[in-house]
């Protein structure tokens, strides 16, 4: 005894749906969120002498699949990336632990966030 399977139809009507996801995120809205993305962080990074903080940037990456959005701090001394020592914490020469201000998840939750929302406010036109 067996069993038959048959398919009819194809997923046209959900290529063209996801297709308009990636397309919805207008690009000008997500490098404007990018930029104030960067500034969030700058205004969140803790402040000794602003180096750490006025060394965010952002890279804007568009490929066929959609895109991708790096975070950068290029202050870096002696091979340490300082953003993620004051992020997570470090330990000095004499041994001592510094806490973390865990300051660099927040706003880029919410860049992730309000860039599925728009993606999802422009979907809303296609359903």
């Amino acid at each position: 005894m067996g069993f038959i399977i048959k398919n009819k139809g194809n997923f046209n009507n959900t290529d063209k749906y996801l297709s308009n996801a990636l397309s919805i995120a207008d690009k000008r809205k997500i490098l404007e969120i990018a930029e104030d993305t960067v500034a969030k962080l700058k205004n969140a990074t803790p402040v000794d002498s602003s180096l750490t903080a006025n060394s965010w940037s952002y890279k804007f990456k568009e490929n066929a699949n959609g895109f991708s959005i790096e975070f950068n701090n290029t202050n870096i001394q002696n091979g340490v990336n300082i953003a993620v020592i004051l992020n997570y914490g470090h330990a000095t020469k004499d041994g001592h632990w510094v806490v973390g201000k865990h300051y660099i998840e927040k706003p880029i939750r919410d860049a992730y966030e309000e860039i599925i929302n728009k993606a999802r406010e422009g979907l809303k036109t296609y359903e």
